[in-house]
């Protein structure tokens, strides 16, 4: 398990936070995958509710409310907060609170790129699965500190990036964290490679993080569009999963029913 080596103070976390963006001109490839995603869950349905912890500007919880799900969000900062408000999201702000919630009210609850970023991950896991009902289920997503750009990159990994990145994952330390606390694997696995963060490993700058992530929308939309660049991707992703060098880990877990 790789940390940081000091905590940061809430002063340093609100003054990072306060200026974070707000990301609303989402790729048409990313609101496909949350489709799929949202499809993938439906067998869990049973109350309707979904939470997504660390919701951003709610884009993810628009599409589940299309999809006739009941939604509910927690995030900081006031550019996202009004981002969700606006499309008619249900939003906390500041850190997520059980008492904010009915216990055990929710089928889904989904930390996307969100528990690397805490100071303290596992009692996060426990305040999130308060609210998660028996048989429901967990999904986590977090970059991969086993993956291939790691490797090759070392130092300029720019996943490392204090006080934003505070806890950094493998697929075991992951899946032993999930596991302690008794949920049950539905799936983990270790796929894709970011251009995005391969363009802005040396630079960090807004206007070479906006240019990287254009091209990498537009490289995902030629992919899409093609089917033998889709196959090459799939192969791609499952040698990827199969050696757990992807970029990103994709976790579903499972809260024992009673």
């Amino acid at each position: 398990m790789a940390f940081v080596g000091r905590e940061p103070s809430m002063r340093e976390l609100q003054a990072y936070y306060g200026a974070y963006p707000v990301v609303e001109n989402i790729s048409p490839v990313t609101l496909q995958r949350y489709d799929e995603l949202l499809e993938r869950f439906s067998s869990h349905r049973m109350t309707g509710r979904i939470l997504d912890v660390g919701c951003g500007g709610g884009s993810f919880l628009e599409r589940a409310m299309a999809k006739g799900w009941e939604t509910c969000g927690t995030e900081f900062g006031a550019g996202p907060i009004a981002a969700c408000r606006a499309k008619g999201i249900r939003v906390f702000e500041g850190p997520l609170r059980p008492d904010d919630h009915p216990a055990e009210g929710y089928d889904v609850v989904c930390a996307f790129e969100v528990v690397e970023h805490l100071v303290r991950p596992g009692p996060e896991i426990d305040n999130m699965l308060k609210l998660l009902r028996p048989g429901g289920l967990l999904y986590v997503t977090v970059p991969n500190f086993n993956c291939l750009a790691r490797r090759m990159d070392q130092a300029h990994w720019n996943v490392i990036n204090y006080p934003e990145h505070l806890n950094h994952f493998t697929r075991r330390t992951l899946h032993r964290m999930l596991e302690g606390k008794e949920l049950r694997k539905a799936w983990l696995t270790t796929t894709g490679f970011s251009m995005e963060r391969w363009m802005t490993k040396k630079r960090r700058d807004k206007v070479t993080k906006t240019e990287a992530h254009h091209a990498q929308d537009q490289f995902r939309e030629r992919i899409e569009a093609r089917w033998h660049l889709r196959l090459a991707k799939a192969a791609i992703n499952y040698l990827l999963d199969l050696s757990g060098l992807g970029d990103f880990m994709k976790a579903g877990y499972m809260k024992p029913a009673r």
